[in-house]
């Protein structure tokens, strides 16, 4: 998939998506929900501690949850190529991650 700020590859493997976003943030399930966060986010932010992270916020229809607002995707670039580290449900977009982009 290709992120919407620079148009930068990101990747998101097999192993990753099944054993730990299905497995432990199950509210994620929808693969597509991932792939739209990254390709459309409305707000990237950089990583607190990682310096190689950043966060992928979009905002999710209120009815799905309404104690989660946000759809959330780190992804890590360590390398050219980002790869998803992980994917879940966020209340609100923390407010010590610096803004990256906004839509």
């Amino acid at each position: 998939m290709k992120e919407a700020a620079e148009g930068r590859t990101v990747f998101l493997d097999y192993q990753t998506y099944r054993e730990h976003i299905k497995l432990r943030h199950p509210e994620v399930a929808d693969i597509e929900e991932v792939v739209r966060t990254v390709e459309k986010p409305e707000v990237v932010t950089f990583d607190m501690q990682e310096d190689t992270n950043e966060h992928y916020y979009r905002t999710i229809p209120s009815e799905s949850d309404p104690k989660f607002r946000y759809s959330e995707v780190v992804v890590s670039y360590r390398t050219m190529a980002g790869r998803v580290v992980t994917a879940y449900r966020s209340p609100k977009i923390e407010p010590g991650e610096a803004p990256k982009w906004t839509a």
